[in-house]
């Protein structure tokens, strides 16, 4: 265990971290829904990749972190993509407000995930709540759903800024805020405005709270709970992971693949979200491509030869 700079214990080990996902995992039936269902969890899992320096000491690698976590989520989970843009000097601790800057490292740990872990995110969510233009364009692209919208944060030039409105977007955004956060802390107001909206039959009636898993995932449980019981009142409310609180039953696009003459034509088996993500391997060479688009659920793409390529997309919202 250590201190950071805003004085509130992390956990400094992976036995550490992994003991506090264990205790969690047990205590969810503690802290049940108004229908007497356990605790959810939406796990939003980074590689951390790319970096010049580590000097908090994070654990660096392709899947470093997600062959760690992968093993304590349940059934009724989501596992979605948390990622940093890379700073032009590629530096640990600096922020970057520009997703295009390094994106064909970003873009490659994606990769990796699909190619080698056989999983493709649907929900998203932005390091250090960063949203620009570039990023939100790339997102409409490919993942459906984005809970990096933070509440009440921002001002003139600053990396954070939500104080206006985004665009409007193909992808559905949620608005999120910590629970033990130094900038903004959830508040009785945050989940009062989602039961208002679902009453209302005006938006989601999503409440979503953030952590970290270096910091007790028990403790942010306990007190997403205490804060959601004491405003509900007599109010229904149910746990549900990222994905499910917007679309249940969503899951990913198949795909058929056939080859012909050096060409690998992709036929989704329902209208998809964006467009497809490409994920291609050849040899030690891993990046995304564009297919171009045949029919209105086939695309074709003609790889290297000997070229590994894997296809993924969630179905139009």
């Amino acid at each position: 265990m250590r201190a950071t700079l805003q004085n509130r214990p992390t956990f400094a080990t992976w036995a550490e971290v992994e003991e506090a996902l264990r205790k969690a995992n047990w205590a969810r039936h503690l802290y049940p829904d108004t229908q007497g269902r356990p605790a959810k969890l939406s796990w939003f899992i980074a590689d951390h990749i790319g970096w010049v320096d580590n000097p908090r000491r994070k654990a660096t690698g392709q899947h470093a972190v997600y062959d760690h976590i992968i093993k304590h989520v349940q059934g009724g989970d989501s596992v979605g993509w948390h990622c940093h843009a890379l700073s032009p000097r590629r530096r640990a601790l600096e922020y970057s407000t520009t997703w295009t800057t390094h994106l064909g490292l970003v873009e490659e740990s994606l990769c990796r995930r699909l190619l080698e872990r056989g999983t493709f995110p649907s929900t998203f969510r932005a390091g250090g709540a960063i949203m620009r233009p570039d990023l939100a364009a790339w997102l409409d692209l490919f993942i459906p759903f984005d809970y990096s919208p933070h509440p009440a944060l921002g001002g003139p030039g600053e990396a954070m800024d939500w104080r206006k409105p985004a665009p409007l977007a193909k992808r559905w955004e949620v608005c999120t805020a910590e629970l033990d956060s130094i900038t903004y802390k959830m508040t009785e107001e945050d989940v009062e405005r989602a039961f208002v909206a679902e009453e209302a039959l005006t938006g989601s009636g999503v409440v979503s709270y953030a952590g970290h898993d270096r910091r007790s995932v028990v403790g942010d449980m306990q007190r997403a709970h205490a804060l959601v019981e004491k405003v509900a009142g007599k109010r229904k409310w149910k746990w549900a992971n990222a994905s499910e609180a917007l679309k249940p039953n969503y899951t990913p696009v198949e795909w058929s693949l056939v080859e012909d003459a050096g060409v690998t034509y992709m036929t989704a088996a329902e209208p998809i979200f964006g467009h497809p993500f490409l994920a291609v391997q050849d040899g030690e060479c891993v990046y995304r491509d564009n297919p171009t688009r045949e029919d209105v659920m086939m695309w074709a793409f003609k790889p290297p030869k000997g070229a590994r390529v894997v296809v993924a997309a969630w179905p139009a919202l």
